[in-house]
Formats: C-alpha cells, sequence, structure tokens
C-alpha cells in the first residue's frame, strides 16, 4: 500500500524534523472530510440565509396582515353605523306614511338589511 510522508521542519537547526507516514487511504479520507466539512458549511451559511429571508418576510406579512384586518374591522363598523341609519330612514318613513294615512311599504331594504 502507498504513504505519504509529511514532515514538518522546524526553523532552528538543531532540532530534528517531525515525519507522519499515512497511508493513501487516509489521505483521501481526510480529503473528503474536508470536502463534506465545506459542503455541509456552505449549506449552512445558504439555508440559515434563507430562513432569514423568509422570517422577513412572514413579520412582514404578518404587520401587513394586521392593517388589512384593522381596515377591516373599520369598515364593518362603517357599515354596521350605515345599516343603522338606512334602518332609522325606514321607520322614519314608515311612520310618515302611518302619519298621513298611506299603505306602509315592507319591500324595500328588508332582504339587505337583516340582521345575520
Amino acid at each position: 500500500m502507498k504513504r505519504y510522508t509529511f514532515m514538518i521542519i522546524p526553523h532552528k537547526s538543531g532540532k530534528r524534523p517531525i515525519e507522519f507516514n499515512i497511508g493513501k487511504m487516509m489521505v483521501s479520507a481526510m480529503g473528503l472530510f474536508v470536502v463534506a466539512l465545506i459542503i455541509i458549511f456552505g449549506s449552512t451559511i445558504y439555508l440559515s440565509s434563507k430562513i432569514a429571508n423568509i422570517t422577513v418576510k412572514y413579520y412582514k406579512l404578518e404587520n401587513r396582515n394586521k392593517e388589512v384586518l384593522t381596515r377591516l374591522d373599520d369598515f364593518s363598523s362603517k357599515t354596521d353605523d350605515l345599516k343603522k341609519v338606512i334602518l332609522n330612514l325606514k321607520e322614519q318613513d314608515q311612520e310618515i306614511r302611518r302619519l298621513l294615512g298611506l299603505k306602509p311599504n315592507n319591500n324595500y331594504f328588508s332582504a339587505s338589511l337583516k340582521k345575520k
């Protein structure tokens, strides 16, 4: 089996070099390990940026949803107020018709103003 020798040579001339004999299979395994670490690290950075982006969009949509719900509540209360005004006008119309001796008109607005 092939082996690779790695040497670390110190700056001081009096010290001996340090040698490492590593088999070809171990060097390949360490290379694959380093590549796997780089892929995992890159994937982690990529996915965390995606998650951060999605989180920002989520909070923006949540705030927009709150604004829309507030506007919807405003429109709902205004619609309720308009229904009350129309019902009041209908009652006044019926009262005026009764005072003038006219026949009451029960057909208009009745279907659209019923409480749900």
